[in-house]
């Protein structure tokens, strides 16, 4: 047979893959599922955020944007949020302070105060950004369910907000710090 004369035509581009970008994020049910409580607040934040950020994930954590609840009670903050692995941290830490015995030197004790103050001003400011760090991942993981049904219901299992945490927190700072010790 004789040779094509002409080069084979170009395959098709293939089908893009549904893309992660900020839109998808932002508009999806799941990330509203994730965020449970004062959607349109957070989302709001984001939009901020990632334009700040220019939708660079590496950016994004370090982008300010002011949280107030944040800022008085932190850990009380991350845990409502359903960040229990920092809250956790932050609420040890202000155990330690309200836990430090009266002979510690007052130097330690105005030490741990002002890192106290210092967690809560981080967190006033950088706290939106890692909770739409800390969401975006979790939406980034349950993007990848099959059953977007069965992914709707472990977004609302696993995101929303939690009350019982933080008010048992704040209850276990208070009994520390009216116990004698």
């Amino acid at each position: 047979p004789p040779l094509p004369s002409k080069e084979p035509p170009a395959l098709p581009p293939k089908p893009k893959q549904p893309a992660s970008n900020s839109d998808d994020f932002l508009d999806s049910e799941l990330t509203k599922a994730l965020i449970g409580k004062k959607q349109d607040h957070y989302l709001a934040k984001w939009r901020a955020i990632l334009e700040k950020a220019s939708g660079d994930p590496a950016k994004i954590a370090t982008t300010r944007s002011w949280n107030w609840p944040a800022l008085f009670l932190p850990y009380g903050w991350l845990l409502y949020r359903r960040m229990y692995v920092l809250g956790g941290i932050v609420l040890a830490f202000q155990l330690a302070y309200v836990l430090l015995p009266d002979s510690v030197p007052t130097s330690v004790a105005r030490a741990f105060l002002f890192a106290t103050f210092g967690l809560g001003v981080a967190f006033a400011l950088y706290g939106n950004a890692w909770y739409l760090d800390v969401v975006r991942k979790r939406w980034a993981a349950l993007r990848q369910e099959p059953d977007r049904a069965a992914a709707l219901t472990k977004a609302k299992q696993a995101g929303g907000v939690n009350l019982v945490a933080p008010v048992g927190a704040f209850a276990l700072v208070i009994a520390a710090a009216v116990v004698p010790h």
